[in-house]
């Protein structure tokens, strides 16, 4: 999988989840569903950068 390779790509990634994460662990169900929706959105944004 090359989405992965890059440690910019990981960052991008992991860093929104990660901020899913904590909002989920605070109990704050809707802060977590929107940061869910902007980490996928931006995931998708860089995958498609990646594929042009």
């Amino acid at each position: 999988m090359k989405l992965f390779s890059s440690k910019v790509t990981r960052l991008t990634v992991v860093g929104p989840l990660a901020l899913v994460y904590i909002a989920l662990h605070r109990a704050d169900y809707s802060m977590a569903a929107l940061w869910f929706c902007i980490a996928l959105l931006w995931a998708g944004l860089v995958f498609k950068q990646r594929h042009k």
